[in-house]
């Protein structure tokens, strides 16, 4: 089976740009830039931001929990 990809990223895609691609190859995810190094760097940045919001939470808690003490 094949499907038909643009080269280029317009809408509507010029007909001398449009090609051919196998289904094989369309699962390839280095095809679309998917490499480790680039899924290490989003579940990092995914995990940096659920930790900071935790700690903000934790920090939001204990100051309002301290407010209400005095």
């Amino acid at each position: 089976m094949r499907v038909l990809i643009c080269s280029i990223d317009v809408d509507p895609c010029p007909p001398q740009n449009v090609q051919t691609l196998s289904l094989a190859d369309s699962i390839d995810p280095a095809l679309f830039g998917i490499t480790p190094e680039r899924m290490a760097y989003i579940f990092s940045g995914g995990l940096g931001m659920v930790l900071s919001f935790w700690a903000l939470g934790l920090c939001v808690g204990l100051a309002v929990g301290l407010i209400r003490k005095a």
